[in-house]
Order: C-alpha cells, then sequence, then structure tokens
C-alpha cells in the first residue's frame, strides 16, 4: 500500500481534533465537576443554616418561657439581655421603651457594653427623631429595619464607633411600645436574614411578655393601695371613747388626742375649720345678724 504526504496530513489532523475534543470534555467534565462541588458546598450550607435557624427557633421557645417566670418588668428585661446572649447567639443588644404618654422620648433598660458585658442603661434616655429608623419602627411601618453599618454611641451620645445595627419592634399587641436594637460591634460577624428574624420573634415574644407583667404589676399596686385603705377603714373602726365635754379621743396607749389629729393620722382625711350657722350666731350674734338679715330674731 502506498501513502501519500497528504493522507499522512489529514491523520495527523484527525489525531489533533481528536485530541481537542477529548480536552474540552475533560474541561467540561471539570468544570460540571466544579459546579456540582459548589452545589453540593452551597447546598450542605442552606442545611446548616436551617439547621441553626431551626435550633435557634426552639432556643426561642425555651427562652420565652424561661422570661415569663420573671417577677418584674427590670427583671425581665435583664435576662432578657442575658438570654439573648447566651442562647439565642446575639452579639450586642439593647431594650428601650418609649416613656409613658411620650411618643417621641425613650428610655433604656439594659443592654451590652463594647466587651460583651450587661450594662444597667435604665438611666438612659434618648429622643426620637422624625423619620429616623427608631421613627420608622415606633410607628410600625417598619417592624423590622436594617440600619446597614451606622455609628455606635455611648450613654452620652458620643461616637465609639462603627457597626451593622438592626432594630426590632416591641409590640404590645396593638402598637409599637419600644423596640430591641442589635449590632455586630463586638464579633464583626455579618447579621444573616435568619438572625434578624430571630430578633423579630424575639421583639413580638417580649412585647407580650412585658405588656402581662405590667398588667401584673399594676394589679399588684392596686391590690397593695386597697388592702392599705382597708387597714385605715379597720383602724377607725369599732368604738371610740370620746370625751363628752372636748371631744377629744383615747388612742390604744391611753393618749387623748385632738378629734382632728387622731383622724388625719390613721387615714388620708385632713381638716379644714370653719362654724355652722348655731355657732356663728351664737359667738357673733352681730355679724351673724349682718350676714343673715332675714334669720334676725328667728
Amino acid at each position: 500500500m502506498r501513502f501519500t504526504v497528504s493522507d499522512d496530513v489529514k491523520s495527523h489532523e484527525s489525531l489533533l481534533d481528536e485530541l481537542e475534543h477529548f480536552r474540552l470534555r475533560v474541561a467540561e467534565m471539570e468544570k460540571a465537576r466544579q459546579q456540582a462541588d459548589e452545589y453540593e458546598a452551597a447546598l450542605k450550607k442552606a442545611e446548616e443554616s436551617e439547621r441553626r435557624f431551626s435550633a435557634h427557633l426552639s432556643e426561642l421557645v425555651k427562652v420565652a418561657n424561661e422570661l415569663s417566670a420573671t417577677g418584674s418588668t427590670d427583671e425581665l428585661c435583664r435576662r432578657a439581655i442575658e438570654l439573648a446572649r447566651e442562647r439565642l447567639g446575639f452579639d450586642r443588644i439593647g431594650i428601650w421603651f418609649l416613656e409613658p404618654g411620650s411618643e417621641d422620648m425613650l428610655k433604656g433598660t439594659w443592654g451590652v457594653d463594647g466587651s460583651g458585658g450587661l450594662r444597667d442603661e435604665r438611666t438612659w434616655r434618648a429622643y426620637v427623631f422624625p423619620d429616623s429608623p427608631e421613627h420608622r419602627v415606633l410607628r410600625s411601618r417598619e417592624p423590622l429595619t436594617f440600619m446597614g453599618e451606622a455609628p455606635v454611641l455611648d450613654f452620652e451620645g458620643r461616637v465609639v464607633g462603627k457597626a451593622d445595627q438592626i432594630l426590632a419592634a416591641i409590640w404590645d399587641g396593638h402598637k409599637a411600645i419600644g423596640y430591641v436594637s442589635m449590632d455586630n460591634r463586638v464579633t464583626g460577624e455579618p447579621i444573616t436574614t435568619h438572625q434578624s428574624e430571630v430578633l423579630r420573634l424575639f421583639g413580638s415574644s417580649l412585647g407580650y411578655l412585658f405588656t402581662k407583667q405590667k398588667v401584673e404589676e399594676e394589679r399588684e399596686k392596686l391590690i397593695l393601695k386597697l388592702q392599705e385603705a382597708l387597714v385605715q377603714v379597720k383602724m377607725l373602726g369599732g368604738l371610740l371613747p370620746i370625751c363628752a365635754s372636748c371631744k377629744k379621743i383615747r388612742d390604744d396607749k391611753g393618749y387623748w388626742n385632738q378629734l382632728e389629729e387622731y383622724i388625719e393620722t390613721r387615714s388620708e382625711a385632713e381638716f379644714s375649720h370653719g362654724l355652722c350657722p348655731e355657732c356663728a350666731k351664737k359667738l357673733y350674734p352681730d355679724l351673724y345678724a349682718k350676714v343673715h338679715p332675714q334669720k334676725n330674731g328667728a
């Protein structure tokens, strides 16, 4: 058999084509493998994120149950900050409420300082500026507001750094009565979507528990006032030894007290003195006759 140069060239070119095709197939397979690895990694990341979110939701239920056992609104807020850090994985968090009867003045409760420790913020006050993120949250226009990187202020209003910040409304069932603030100043880790959702649910739970505790405190105050009033009534009840002449009253220790003094020390009553018509006519007959001429001689 005889081969020509042309046949050899064609055979060589065919081999090169096959090699190039094989190289492209290998590249495609490598790319497909990399994409598969990326998809698998993304899927694992999503599954891990969902698992962590589910775990945080489970912890949120436990936290709410533990907070429901607190004995006062102050203890509720303090414990909420501790549990939010320990069990819900929040970085820095603070709880603020509107002053009673005010729509633009906030009062602090408890929070987290720059090093991650618990901080008493009950003496802190802050004004809510119109169209601010705080204002939008409190007006229920944005129950959850991500502020992005924003200045972090201390209790004197001085900027001490920057951090990603987010606000979640605290609801009483009808309106926002305050908000929970959270930032990542301590760790610097990005705030995730799941963290934001947990914070929103945390704010709602806190609002329900705070309102419930507030009603309970008001009820206890009312009961205490009623008990004190009952004691006063009992102290003024029964037979009172009173002088038939000067009208002084004898107390439990045997001392004689003026009627006014005795009652004032045992009740909230106060006396203002005057004269009845009979005494006025008896003590000041001339003046009485001028003031009541029609009754003169009656």
